[in-house]
């Protein structure tokens, strides 16, 4: 998942104060970003974004926990594909 890196990741868990907090800030500094709810548990979700870039995804599930999906295609700069083992819904946030 394109928004982890290793000073999220501390001890195989994932700081998700400090990731909330980074992608804030880059909303704050007019970054584009778009909010994808994702209502109808499902495999494979469609994400049209409109962001005109390949965009940071992070994924939460309908609990607002943090899950990494089995894959992210960018489809085209405007549109990703996030595919799940199970249907799942909850909200994916591009940035």
């Amino acid at each position: 998942m394109a928004l982890l890196s290793g000073k999220q990741i501390k001890n195989g868990t994932i700081q998700l104060e400090k990731l909330h907090a980074e992608v804030l800030a880059a909303i704050q500094a007019g970054d584009k970003y778009y909010e994808h709810n994702q209502v109808a548990s499902n495999s494979i979700w469609t994400v049209t974004h409109n962001l005109n870039k390949k965009p940071s995804v992070m994924i939460v599930d309908s609990a607002d926990s943090m899950i990494v999906p089995n894959e992210i295609s960018y489809v085209d700069l405007n549109t990703i594909q996030v595919s799940f083992t199970a249907p799942m819904s909850g909200k994916a946030y591009c940035q």
